[in-house]
């Protein structure tokens, strides 16, 4: 073991387990979370510290990974706890910690009782929250605003970026010019020619992690500037064309007066080598060149008259050629080809660049930041300070660190966590990474897998290197590095474990020196021994419709075989590669006869369903009562819910209705007659509580939830009206509006899927990359004629200014072949192949009895190909190779298929477990609902607000105050003028300040113990509990209640105390400090103190 894990075990304070910097290579199905909730808890019940679980901290790519974990957590404590007989990990707790199994269990209970005190308190949390954390603490030196929010809507922040370029076209002479010549350059590669859509479509770049070096290096660069080296490279690649063509004529010339046209072999050099150059047309020549180059040979071998008399030119010949060789598509050539790409693509970069800056000053104006520009932002805080200093601005100190799914991580993300991860290590604690480099599928959102396989190294693409805190952080990784890898297999039957292993290693080999290590030695030992099998099967067809039929049809064969095998429907899961995709599969299915029930998350798309249909265009009549549009679309929504309700409906009925005829005199006396339509009466008609007036004045969240009630959609469809108060949620949070909502919904609001779990009675449809971390005995998937690379993808490409005056480029990939930047184009193209090939393993690992896989080509060619260029035809090879067949003469099975049957008791991986968890039950939307997290509940009706909406607002302020000295700062936050009235927002801070400077309460406000603000906590029955205020004083515990409204009846204040006689509970443990309960009426300046337990 390294010296950071013996220093620790040889006496390190705290805990009892090692400390290291541990490696977890964990591939498919290993069992990954299941190690990693064991190392959690070891690191908890190894200490005497009953909060050891607030120095651990836990990251995690999403919301509902963070939450599985926690609930992975809680359960395993029940079962050590109540009986530890029966934990799995209770041999591996007792390896970790030297602890014997009553100790082990009695820390559990200990463990479990803490835990219904301080569940808020457990830090585990997507890496996101957490650099969120991170950016809030150093908010000062970044220069940004306490109230800051983050937009997680980069497309409605690009869009407004771009009509904001656009907008100053036409005003800004040099940005309309550069523009226009991006514009010329994208009609040239064949692109649209509508300029907001390009533009839409590059800006896309601007939040990508690779490309910030670069446009940072151009942030002070005028769009004047760009033109400027625009024209002067362009003047320079024009002379040197032109010296080349002027030489080739020249030649041309003296070679017809010599009498020479015919003489050459072939006519070529007459007939076609120098007639091209004179065109324009450059290249790297073949063989015939090149023996006249070498060998003198022009003529043909028995002219000798011909020969001697070409021989005169040969010095013209040789420096015609060479000239083109320094301009032609290959290593001689580079130096021209990256001016020539400068000049004709120099506009790309210097849009990208103005675009960058409208964004900035979009985020700058709203007050909001996106993740990838506040990871970019606390970069440089974390590289250049210590890890005591970042704890003590975040407010928390962590002595274990522990990071799932480590390959999608980014170089910037990794980089703000390993200066904590470093002290971790000199302090001798244990933290570890878990990850798998041949599942990294993230790499469009920043993921890199280099960062896995470099450990205990930090990848750096900055030209200066790593910062000293880096560096020494990298230090520590070292010393305490210990290299972990998982090759048990927990998921799949032996079968289905070989072929992956074969074929992963035989694709692994093709990957090129600096990727192919990924797969080598990566081969899974099976540890379930129930039967499997695997199917492959190519079909071929001449156009991807009759393609795609054919492998609908294929997997129509196999679900109803495996359903007649014994499998439900639920068991079977059909991987694709895109939603379009998916949305097909799921339609052919439904026309099958019997029709097969598919479940994808297309089908559950807020946008399918009439009832939010019916919603969002009632929202937008509020918005504009005699839009046409909107209105018949939600009348042909409405009238689908009454047919839906089993209710008679007769659309031509409600239209006729509320229809009139206009008469009116054309200009020639004849008459005339047009329709209307009268809007609001049609729609009160159908909806009686539908008031513009009144509605278009409210917030979004209270909008929102009248128009849900006024369709009973609440009640109706409780699913989508909870996933629709949800969006709202998250766009009233930012000050948006209806019109902003219905912005969103329109770019995309309506994709957002609701909440319902997938029955036994469907077949589950999903893309790749939503299957990962998931399992299921039947997999069916396929492998198209889709491209392995993507030649248009941009890629930024530095440049030495000093050469070029410029520091670097940003083009499509396949410019860059055979420039100065002809390694980036390289490395990308492998890098392309090895993407390719993690999707197929991700899709081929999540079986666990049956694997059919079908492979539908144009041609069956792979075999003529070095490096097959389609991901069918790649697979295919792959699969040959690996197992010596041939799938052209028919299908390859591993294993027996009618063996591979339903496993008679439940086979669960060690990676997954269940835990029933107490769901959301959505009963409907109260009068007073207020959109928004705790933390932006100040969300009133303009001007009426009720007892209820008053004391949200209230709470919400108070939320934000841990001392009296925090007040002012709170107090003097601007007046959120469209969520409410500013009278009622004055009375919140009243009300608020009053609270905060009562004498009363003045012993829980002045600074001393901790505070915890509306935490949850785990009440005696097991449900989440939230009091207002928790001051742990050391030898007392006082928790807080706030009462906004004045109250007097004797039933409603004995329902207050019986509410903080409970957090009482929940707070209280034995042998520990006194808990004190109060409640504070704040209107009568009243403070009640509870009986004491």
């Amino acid at each position: 073991m390294k010296q950071a894990a013996q220093s620790h075990a040889n006496g390190g304070e705290g805990t009892g387990v090692a400390g290291g910097f541990r490696v977890m290579r964990a591939s498919a199905g290993s069992g990954k979370t299941f190690r990693l909730v064991e190392a959690y808890l070891a690191c908890c019940l190894g200490s005497l510290e009953p909060l050891r679980f607030r120095r651990i901290l836990a990251l995690t790519f999403t919301n509902k990974a963070a939450q599985e974990m926690k609930d992975r957590v809680i359960s395993e404590l029940d079962t050590l706890a109540l009986d530890i007989t029966q934990s799995k990990h209770l041999s591996g707790l007792m390896l970790a910690t030297g602890l014997d199994e009553a100790t082990l269990a009695a820390r559990a209970a200990q463990l479990r009782r803490t835990l219904q005190r301080h569940y808020g308190e457990l830090s585990v949390m997507t890496l996101d929250k957490f650099v969120g954390g991170l950016v809030r603490g150093f908010a000062t030196d970044l220069q940004l605003e306490h109230d800051f929010s983050i937009e997680l809507d980069t497309e409605r922040l690009l869009e407004t970026a771009v009509d904001r370029v656009l907008d100053r076209m036409g005003r800004d002479k040099d940005l309309t010019e550069l523009l226009g010549r991006f514009v010329e350059q994208a009609v040239e590669d064949d692109r649209d020619a509508k300029v907001r859509r390009q533009l839409i479509d590059i800006g896309k770049a601007i939040e990508q992690e690779q490309m910030q070096p670069l446009l940072q290096a151009y942030t002070a660069w005028t769009p004047a500037q760009f033109l400027e080296v625009q024209d002067g490279l362009r003047k320079e690649v024009s002379q040197k064309r032109a010296v080349l063509r002027k030489a080739a004529r020249e030649l041309m010339v003296a070679l017809s007066s010599a009498g020479l046209d015919g003489v050459f072999s072939r006519n070529w050099v007459m007939g076609n080598w120098l007639p091209s150059i004179v065109a324009g047309n450059v290249e790297e020549r073949g063989s015939t060149l090149k023996k006249g180059l070498e060998e003198g040979q022009w003529a043909r071998k028995t002219d000798q008259d011909g020969a001697a008399a070409i021989a005169p030119f040969q010095e013209q010949l040789e420096a015609v050629a060479r000239l083109e060789l320094e301009q032609a598509k290959c290593e001689a050539g580079r130096d021209f080809r990256t001016r020539r790409l400068l000049a004709e693509r120099l506009p790309l970069i210097g849009t990208l660049t103005a675009l960058r800056r409208a964004s900035m000053e979009v985020q700058s104006e709203e007050n909001v930041r996106t993740l990838g520009g506040l990871n970019a932002m606390i970069a440089d805080v974390v590289s250049e300070n210590p890890a005591p200093f970042i704890f003590e601005r975040t407010g928390e100190r962590y002595d274990h660190i522990f990071i799932d799914e480590f390959q999608d991580t980014s170089v910037t993300q990794w980089h703000n966590l390993a200066v904590a991860v470093g002290e971790s290590l000199s302090q001798g604690y244990l933290s570890l990474v878990v990850g798998d480099a041949k599942q990294a599928i993230y790499r469009w959102r920043n993921g890199d897998h280099r960062q896995l396989l470099s450990l205990p190294d930090l990848v750096s693409d900055a030209p200066g290197g790593l910062p000293p805190a880096l560096s020494d952080a990298a230090g520590q990784m070292d010393a305490a590095f210990e290299d972990e890898p998982i090759l048990d297999n927990w998921r799949s039957a032996p079968e289905i474990v070989g072929f992956n292993n074969a074929l992963y290693t035989t694709l692994g080999e093709s990957l090129g020196a600096d990727l192919n290590g990924v797969y080598a030695g990566s081969e899974q030992e099976p540890r379930k021994d129930f039967p499997g099998a695997v199917e492959v099967e190519v079909v071929q067809g001449e156009t991807a419709e009759e393609r795609f039929e054919s492998v609908c049809l294929w997997m129509e064969a196999r679900i109803r075989q495996a359903q007649e095998d014994g499998f439900s429907p639920g068991d079977i899961a059909l991987l694709v590669r895109t939603n379009k995709e998916a949305k097909q599969l799921a339609e052919f299915l439904l026309g099958c006869t019997p029709s097969i029930v598919p479940f994808t998350d297309e089908s559950l798309a807020l946008g399918r369903h009439p009832a939010a249909l019916a919603v969002v265009q009632l929202l937008e009549l509020v918005v504009d009562p005699e839009a046409p549009g909107p209105l018949l679309k939600f009348v042909q929504a409405w009238g689908a819910m009454e047919v839906e309700a089993g209710r008679p409906w007769n659309e031509a009925e409600h239209l006729t209705k509320h229809h009139t005829w206009v008469e009116y005199t054309r200009t020639n006396g004849s008459k005339g007659r047009f329709g209307t339509l009268d809007a609001e009466g049609l729609v009160k008609d159908l909806v009686p509580d539908f008031d513009r007036a009144q509605w278009s004045a409210l917030p979004l969240g209270e909008c929102m939830g009248r128009v849900l009630r006024s369709l009973d959609a609440d009640k109706r469809y409780p699913a989508h009206a909870e996933a629709l108060m949800e969006l709202t949620s998250e766009r009233a949070a930012m000050d948006h509006g209806i019109s902003g909502f219905l912005s969103h919904w329109q770019r995309k609001g309506s994709q957002q899927s609701i909440r319902v779990l997938p029955g036994p009675d469907a077949v589950r449809i999903l893309t790749v990359h939503k299957s990962k971390g998931l399992q299921y005995p039947v997999v069916i998937t396929r492998f198209g004629d889709s491209d392995v690379h993507n030649s248009d993808t941009l890629m930024p490409a530095p440049l030495d200014p000093a050469v070029f005056g410029v520091p670097g480029v940003v083009v499509p990939q396949h410019v860059l072949a055979e420039t100065e930047a002809h390694a980036v184009w390289d490395l990308e193209h492998a890098r392309q192949r090895f993407d390719s090939t993690n999707v197929a393993y991700v899709c081929t690992t999540r079986a666990e009895v049956r694997l059919h896989v079908i492979i539908d080509v144009k041609k069956m060619e792979w075999r003529k190909e070095e490096a097959p260029g389609k991901l069918g035809r790649m697979v295919a090879r792959g699969i040959e190779d690996a197992f010596s067949c041939d799938l052209t003469a028919g299908p390859w099975f591993a294993g027996d298929m009618k063996a591979a049957m339903p496993m008679v008791e439940e086979e669960k991986s060690e990676d997954v477990v269940s835990h029933a968890i107490s769901g959301f039950a959505f009963h409907g939307i109260p009068d007073g609902v207020l959109a928004g997290r705790r933390e932006d509940r100040d969300l009133p009706v303009l001007g009426e607000m009720d007892r209820r909406e008053f004391g949200n607002a209230v709470h919400a302020v108070l939320a934000r105050i841990r001392t009296a000295d925090d007040a002012e700062r709170v107090f003097r936050r601007r007046w959120p003028w469209l969520k409410c009235a500013e009278k009622d927002w004055e009375a919140v801070v009243d009300t608020a300040r009053r609270v905060v400077t009562s004498d009363a309460l003045a012993p829980w406000f002045d600074g001393r113990g901790k505070v915890y603000l509306e935490r949850d906590l785990v009440g005696t029955d097991g449900k989440l509990v939230r009091p207002d205020r928790v001051v742990d004083l050391g030898d007392e515990i006082a928790v807080i209640d706030f009462k906004t409204a004045e109250e007097t009846d004797d039933k409603k204040r004995a329902k207050h105390v019986e509410q903080v006689r409970g957090y009482m509970q929940a707070l209280h443990r034995t042998n520990g400090p006194q808990v004190r309960g109060l409640v504070y009426y704040a209107t009568q300046d009243e403070l009640v103190e509870i009986d004491a337990l």
